[in-house]
């Protein structure tokens, strides 16, 4: 099944818990006998139609007697992967930092997978991250570099490898992103949403503004989460307990945007009645921001952070702030909120505030 109507072998479609779609490579019973196994595939229909193609080739070998391709190498980076991506210390981490890992990973197996690990040196390294950023940029470049660097960081600890080859390389952070949505820019984008029938993109712009959460929190956002005063649910990223009450304009959105008879989720695609997959979620917020007039500098993921920033320019403290984002390393939520002029007002506000209190009690114990 594809968008053409062509129907691809063991390619099925499932529904989750939560009404997301889901595609799987599911083999035959004759395959499934020669050691086949089911496959989740990822990503959108054609995504996923891809990777079921190249299953299907891998079958097709199969049926013609072709040698199946042997497996890693334990002592190559391929089997090293692989030994991680079994390890308790991968499968604790939140749904989008495995995802994450696991396509890093796989570039550096597409690179060097058959190079036996211990022997990986750190020039090596280099080049790989040089043609990372040569292809996709430095933030990729990034991205690649830290998972790696704590491939062998976990390999070095359990005496598998003695030198971490990506350990202390030269590799800048790349630079935090600095714009923010104002609450005009918010505005205008909820209408053009609404304008468009797509009331779902206006409701999730405000969760992620008003809940200052990631775009996978606001998509999986179960109504059962909403207990008339709090939001309650565990953030996918960092598996961590939240707790937010929910802010007079979220719940004017909530209340006024339609509800889905076949779906669990507060965002709901208008055209299919079901959850949006990540991808056409992206697509759309863009066709709306482009109507809108909206730079497309400013991205549904910098919401969260000015959801934040204007938390901040309201007086409220780094401890209030960080009890909405999830943020515990105070470090760390420094870089992520854009601090600008409204705060040194606010501080100075608080002074003088604290003074005219405080001279107030003077004069009435005098």
């Amino acid at each position: 099944m594809t968008k053409s109507g062509t129907r691809i072998r063991h390619l099925v479609a499932r529904r989750n818990s939560d009404g997301a779609l889901r595609f799987y490579w599911s083999p035959s019973a004759t395959l499934k006998a020669a050691g086949f196994a089911v496959v989740r595939l990822h990503g959108d229909l054609a995504d996923a139609a891809a990777q079921a193609e190249a299953w299907n080739r891998k079958a097709d070998d199969f049926y013609k007697g072709v040698e199946p391709a042997k497996a890693p190498a334990s002592k190559s980076i391929a089997g090293l992967i692989a030994l991680f991506l079994g390890a308790p210390a991968f499968k604790e981490l939140g749904p989008r930092s495995r995802a994450d890992h696991t396509y890093y990973l796989g570039m550096l197996e597409n690179y060097a997978g058959d190079v036996p690990y211990a022997s990986f040196s750190r020039i090596a390294a280099e080049d790989w991250l040089f043609k990372v950023k040569e292809k996709h940029g430095p933030t990729m470049r990034f991205h690649c570099y830290s998972t790696a660097r704590r491939l062998y960081s976990w390999a070095e600890q359990r005496g598998v490898v003695t030198v971490n080859p990506f350990s202390k390389l030269d590799v800048p952070t790349p630079s935090r992103r600095a714009v923010t949505w104002r609450l005009e820019h918010l505005a205008i984008m909820q209408q053009a949403a609404v304008a468009a029938g797509r009331p779902s993109m206006a409701l999730a712009c405000a969760m992620a503004f008003y809940l200052m959460q990631r775009e996978a929190d606001v998509l999986h956002m179960l109504r059962s989460a909403d207990d008339g005063e709090v939001m309650t649910f565990k953030q996918r990223k960092t598996g961590k307990d939240m707790e937010i009450h929910i802010h007079p304009e979220l719940r004017s959105w909530i209340s006024k945007t339609p509800k889905s008879d076949t779906a669990m989720t507060f965002v709901v695609d208008e055209a299919t009645g079901r959850p949006y997959n990540e991808h056409t979620f992206r697509r759309r917020f863009a066709e709306i921001r482009a109507a809108a007039g909206i730079p497309k500098e400013l991205q549904f993921m910098d919401l969260r952070r000015s959801g934040a920033t204007y938390l901040g320019e309201s007086g409220g403290t780094e401890d209030e702030i960080a009890s909405m984002t999830g943020h515990e390393n105070r470090e760390m939520l420094a870089i992520y909120v854009k601090k600008n002029r409204r705060f040194t007002q606010n501080a100075v506000v608080k002074m003088a505030d604290y003074a005219a209190a405080t001279t107030k009690k003077q004069g009435e114990n005098n």
